[in-house]
């Protein structure tokens, strides 16, 4: 009997381990796309912020300098965040953590070609999406 015990207990504890799991979030992905006249390029940043494997918001540049985020569903109007500068050639990177909640924080820096200053950034801590442009660059 006491063995049939120890595996009921054993399966429970088990069983109740694997259901409570999470779906590990996608890692924020980068996509850059086509260059702009005059320096830049279009890109795009796209996020699981639900933690459910598939990615559902999105983080974008284009070439008139505008960054819009939202839901990525092709339905919902996106949120005007910042002008990134125009007509300046840059290199993006981007930086990832993952954070206890099972998500992801980023970051993307796009630096100055010709001697790497950096020119602007974007960031998401938690729910927060931000932009911020180097005192030098404000158009």
């Amino acid at each position: 009997m006491r063995s049939w015990k120890f595996f009921i207990l054993t399966a429970l504890i088990l069983g109740t381990t694997v259901y409570t799991g999470y779906a590990a979030a996608l890692a924020p992905l980068l996509v850059t796309g086509s260059a702009c006249s005059g320096g830049g390029t279009v890109w795009t940043v796209y996020e699981d912020r639900n933690g459910d494997g598939t990615f559902d918001y999105r983080t974008r540049h284009d070439c008139d300098g505008s960054i819009t985020a939202g839901i990525f569903d092709n339905v919902t109007t996106p949120t005007h965040l910042c002008d990134f500068p125009t007509g300046i050639a840059v290199d993006y990177t981007l930086t990832t953590s993952l954070q206890s909640s099972g998500l992801y924080d980023w970051g993307l820096q796009a630096h100055r070609t010709s001697d790497n200053a950096l020119v602007a950034s974007v960031y998401r801590s938690g729910s927060t999406l931000a932009c911020s442009i180097e005192e030098g660059f404000l158009q």
